[in-house]
């Protein structure tokens, strides 16, 4: 029943990921501890299933033309300047994570997605820059190898407050995803042990079919300003839950 479970979680996790460039992490990190399993083997896991359904994401995004992958694109660019600078993020955050309290990230994570999604909500913009893409990198991707979520919420909003256009916001963020996960998700094998395997698979399982169906719904949503409205109110939200909870 546990494994069953799972898979339905990662499903719902990752078709909201895969449709709005969010939520994967930021979701099955807190659930899959409320549901007894060891921290330390939840963020493993989370990594490499997110991996897989980060590949299945992006074949089906540049299938349906949310996003272009040629060698030669934008969306191609900023995907190799996220996941390399995020490598180094990723690093940091794994460190970070055996050494230090996450109530300090997560407070701080919490109050970055309040910000940036009021910037995105109330339509600001700024002149797009490869020194703010290369910002975004680094700190999202220590974001989520220290927690298992917050990568989705800030690069996905960060791009559109940028200028950049919704849909390939959130295709080029899923596949920015695969590398920075990879990584991370081998740093923490070395770090704590292999996570447990039937949980991992069951991720993975689920995640997989979740990515399949996602891009179509991004790609059935024709209006880009209600895509920016739904990023935007979802990451006010996820902010302010997670600061709620320190106030419990």
């Amino acid at each position: 029943m546990m494994i069953l479970l799972l898979v339905v979680a990662a499903f719902f996790g990752e078709l909201i990921d895969s449709s709005l460039g969010m939520m994967f992490g930021t979701i099955l990190s807190p659930l899959l501890i409320s549901f007894g399993f060891d921290p330390y083997f939840v963020i493993p896991s989370i990594l490499i299933s997110q991996a897989v359904g980060g590949a299945v994401a992006t074949y089906r995004h540049n299938y349906f033309k949310n996003g272009d992958f040629r060698l030669e694109s934008e969306d191609t660019k900023i995907v190799l300047v996220i996941s390399i600078l995020g490598i180094f993020g990723a690093i940091l955050g794994v460190w970070f994570g055996k050494s230090i309290s996450r109530d300090v990230l997560r407070i701080y994570i919490s109050v970055l997605c309040v910000l940036m999604g009021t910037l995105v909500v109330l339509k600001k913009r700024f002149k797009f820059s490869w020194k703010g893409i290369y910002i975004v990198g680094l700190v999202s991707s220590f974001n989520k190898a220290f927690s298992g979520g917050g990568f989705g919420p800030i690069v996905t909003s960060s791009q559109v407050i940028l200028g950049r256009k919704s849909k390939n916001a959130i295709s080029s963020t899923d596949f920015a995803e695969i590398p920075i996960c990879l990584t991370a998700f081998i740093l923490w094998v070395f770090a704590k042990g292999v996570p447990d395997i039937k949980m991992t698979l069951a991720l993975i399982a689920g995640a997989s079919i979740g990515a399949y169906i996602g891009p179509k719904l991004l790609f059935s949503v024709k209006d880009k300003r209600k895509v920016e409205l739904v990023v935007g109110v979802l990451v006010i939200v996820l902010g302010v839950l997670s600061l709620m909870k320190f106030q419990i």
